[in-house]
């Protein structure tokens, strides 16, 4: 899907500072618990001290985390109507996963669904009559309209991902590299190689806000949406960090607020 804007925040800099509303584990006393098992709040902690990554420019100061929900600024809510109507998810949150493997991690991936976006963006696919060459690049060249069955199929690539594996495949004795998605979609578990430094290619996961239709800021003719999203990545001890981020249409001024683009 071509983009009208994009902004990355440099690697470095975001792995260096998180904008977060709580403090990082070693300032609450959480210590990591050994190889890729993450801190207290991904593993029995205080939940309500989870801390959130709201897409702000960081500050300087070190900050891991091992547990992270993503919230979309409030103001750029307001100001967007009609992602509040389109949106795919109400909330995204992650958290290490434990994997004894050497050099393998994991992040699991929790999201709640805003009223079923499968249905919405396969009966939209179907209602907009697109043929399937100008749905998904390399769904082949036969020049005609989705059947329900296609248009589904393409719907839950979008939401679950492609190249996808049932969560029931997962062996977390035997970890194989791979995206594992619940069957009704909510919970992501992603598993690869740990990061070796705050590096964008060390991302394994993208914590993306999509949305069904377009804002009309955007207005592409695509079926849907990113609004903002993340590349995320983990260090063998668990720590999570975030390698870049963007919010489509929007960018902060040098006093840090949110302003469109």
């Amino acid at each position: 899907m071509q983009r009208t804007h994009r902004k990355i925040l440099a690697s470095a800099t975001i792995a260096a500072a998180l904008t977060l509303t709580a403090c990082s584990s070693e300032e609450s006393g959480a210590p990591a618990d050994g190889p890729n098992h993450g801190g207290s709040p991904a593993h029995g902690g205080d939940t309500e001290q989870t801390p959130t990554f709201d897409y702000s420019m960081p500050q300087l100061g070190p900050v891991t985390v091992h547990e992270m929900r993503f919230e979309i600024p409030q103001v750029a809510l307001d100001n967007e109507p009609d992602y509040e109507e389109g949106k795919m998810f109400s909330s995204i949150s992650i958290k290490p996963m434990q994997i004894d493997a050497p050099g393998v991690c994991g992040i699991e991936m929790n999201r709640e669904l805003h009223n079923d976006p499968v249905e919405r963006l396969t009966q939209r696919l179907l209602a907009d009559n697109r043929r399937l060459p100008t749905l998904r690049t390399g769904w082949g060249d036969d020049d005609k309209l989705p059947t329900p069955e296609e248009a589904r199929e393409f719907a839950v690539d979008v939401v679950a991902g492609q190249k996808r594996k049932p969560e029931s495949a997962l062996d977390l004795a035997n970890p194989e590299p791979g995206r594992y998605v619940s069957d009704d979609f909510t919970s992501i578990k992603a598993v690869g190689s740990c990061a070796s430094s705050v590096d964008s290619d060390d991302a394994l996961v993208t914590v993306a806000y999509r949305m069904v239709g377009q804002r009309p800021a955007v207005d592409s003719g695509d079926p849907y949406d990113t609004f903002a999203e993340a590349e995320v990545g983990i260090f063998t001890n668990g720590d999570i960090f975030v390698t870049g981020a963007e919010i489509e249409g929007w960018e902060q001024d040098i006093n840090g607020d949110w302003i469109p683009d």
